[in-house]
C-alpha cells in the first residue's frame, strides 16, 4: 500500500496524517486497540471548525465514567460552556455506485448531561463539503450504544465516512464523546427503513440468553447475522428470541416488516 505523508492545511482547519490507497475489502474493522495513544489510525484525518473545537485523538479507558479499563477509544473532548465542531474521517473506500454500505460503531459519552450531537456522514471527500448525512444522535449517553447507518454512493468511486461531534448549546459540562468498534461493510439487504435507530426496542442489550422485542405486530420475519453479514439463525416473529447458543460478540438482528421495510438492531452477546 502506497502512503504519502501530508503537510497540514492550517487555513482550513483540516489535517491528515497520511494519504493511502482506497480500501476495497469488506467488511473492514477498526477496534483501535493497536493504536499508540494519542495517535489516530493511519490514513484517517481530522477537521476542526471554531476556536473552541478540539482534536480527535485516541484514549485508553480507565474504568471511570463508563469506560472499559484498557480499551482504546477514539476521543473528542469539549470543555464546559463552549461550542465546537470537530470531524474525523476514515481512509477512503472504493465503493460501487448503487450498492449500499453500512458504517457501524459503538459510541458513548463520559457524562449523561450534555448536548453533544454525533453525526455520521458519507461523501466523496475527507471534508464536510459534499458529505451526505447518514444519521445522527442528538444525545450521546454514558452507556455504550451500537448503531449502524447506511450510505449508498450514487456512482462508483472513492468515498469517505465522517464522524462529527458538535455542540451548539453551552451546557456547563466537560465531556468526551468516545467511539470504538467501527466497521464498514456491504449492506446486502434491500432496505427502505434501515437508517437510524430501530423503532422497535430490544432488551437486555448486551444479552446473555433471551433478547426481548418491544413490539412485533408488524414483523414478518427475524434473522440474526454475524458481523461479516453471514446469516446464522432465523426466527418466526416472537416477543423474545433465544440467542443462548451464540458465542460472545457483536451480531445484527434484522426485522423484516410486513410493509417490506427492514429494521436493524445491533446486539452484543455476552
Amino acid at each position: 500500500m502506497k502512503k504519502i505523508l501530508l503537510s497540514s492545511f492550517v487555513a482550513l482547519g483540516i489535517y491528515a496524517n497520511a494519504q493511502c490507497d482506497p480500501i476495497s475489502t469488506f467488511p473492514t474493522n477498526y477496534n483501535f486497540n493497536s493504536l499508540t495513544t494519542p495517535a489516530i489510525p493511519n490514513c484517517w484525518s481530522v477537521a476542526k471548525f471554531g476556536t473552541n473545537s478540539t482534536d480527535w485523538n485516541s484514549y485508553t479507558g480507565d474504568g471511570n465514567n463508563g469506560t472499559t479499563n484498557g480499551v482504546i477509544y477514539l476521543n473528542n473532548v469539549l470543555g464546559a460552556n463552549v461550542t465546537g465542531d470537530s470531524w474525523i474521517f476514515t481512509q477512503g473506500f472504493s465503493l460501487t455506485g448503487g450498492q449500499p454500505y453500512a458504517l457501524q460503531y459503538t459510541s458513548q459519552s463520559t457524562n449523561n448531561t450534555n448536548h453533544r450531537i454525533l453525526r455520521i456522514a458519507g461523501g466523496p471527500n475527507a471534508s464536510p463539503t459534499g458529505m451526505v448525512t447518514m444519521g445522527q444522535d442528538a444525545s450521546v449517553q454514558l452507556a455504550p450504544e451500537t448503531s449502524a447507518f447506511v450510505f449508498t454512493p450514487p456512482t462508483t468511486g472513492t468515498y469517505y465516512f465522517g464522524i462529527e461531534v458538535s455542540n451548539t448549546a453551552t451546557d456547563g459540562v466537560f465531556c468526551s464523546v468516545l467511539i470504538r468498534d467501527v466497521q464498514v461493510r456491504k449492506e446486502t439487504l434491500a432496505v427502505s427503513d434501515v437508517n437510524g435507530k430501530s423503532k422497535i426496542t430490544a432488551y437486555p442489550n448486551p444479552v446473555k440468553d433471551f433478547l426481548k422485542l418491544s413490539d412485533i405486530k408488524d414483523v414478518k420475519s427475524i434473522s440474526v447475522s454475524d458481523m461479516s453479514g453471514r446469516q446464522i439463525s432465523t426466527f418466526v416473529p416472537s416477543n423474545e428470541i433465544n440467542l443462548s447458543n451464540l458465542k460472545a460478540g457483536n451480531y445484527v438482528v434484522t426485522l423484516m416488516m410486513q410493509n417490506g421495510s427492514v429494521q436493524i438492531i445491533n446486539t452484543i452477546k455476552k
